[in-house]
């Protein structure tokens, strides 16, 4: 029952282009209304019209739900909302465990000066902070953030899995037959340690010379 706006830019996948309109307002459904802005400068994902748009619109909503940090989009959208005093909630999405707080694509240097200024002051000033497990939240503990925070699962829509393929058609598909199967289900990313899945499936073969590791991301 919820007039929706999702804002984001058209870097890697332009999605109005690549479905069309009318596949994406299937996509998301009645009632939320996409805004797709060009970007302007690649690394920080900069874009004037959603610059301009930001300014001029995000006072009109009663709560900004903020994904991400260290770029453009996120920072900005936070930023407006404070100055402009609108609540706002941000999702960091992991970007502050330590481990990746402590490494930086670019710059570790100009990571620390870009969230002192810009996504710190708006972590402080948020109506709240989410997290989507608890481990999460604890691990960000050592920032001694301000602003109060809450542990919302990501969620899952269960009627799509009311009705599974049958048990054993995957295994068939691919001609494995009963081999013991090893399944790695997840983003593709090397924060997942899939440099040590390799090696550590590798002995596991000198024991079980049939088995089969499925990555799937």
């Amino acid at each position: 029952g919820h007039q929706v706006t999702v804002c984001t830019t058209d870097r890697g996948i332009p999605i109005k282009k690549v479905l069309g309109s009318n596949a994406v307002a299937a996509l998301l459904g009645n009632g939320i209304d996409l805004k797709c802005f060009a970007v302007d400068f690649t690394p920080l994902l900069y874009s004037r019209t959603m610059a301009a748009w930001l300014r001029r619109d995000i006072s009109q909503f009663d709560i900004v739900h903020v994904h991400g940090l260290y770029r453009f989009p996120p920072t900005y959208a936070a930023y407006c909302a404070r100055r402009q005093r609108v609540p706002y909630v941000i999702s960091p999405h992991g970007a502050l465990d330590p481990y990746l707080y402590k490494r930086s694509s670019r710059s570790l240097a100009i990571k620390r000066v870009y969230e002192r200024w810009f996504d710190f002051p708006n972590l402080s000033a948020a109506g709240a902070i989410h997290y989507t497990a608890e481990e999460e939240r604890s691990r960000v503990a050592f920032l001694n953030l301000n602003a109060p925070s809450f542990v919302v699962p990501n969620g899952i829509e269960w009627r799509r899995f009311e009705h599974l393929p049958k048990r054993g058609a995957f295994r068939a598909r691919l001609n494995i037959g009963n081999a013991p199967l090893l399944l790695f289900l997840g983003r593709l990313n090397f924060k997942k340690g899939l440099n040590l899945l390799i090696p550590a499936f590798n002995r596991m073969r000198q024991l079980h010379p049939d088995a089969q590791l499925l990555i799937v991301g």
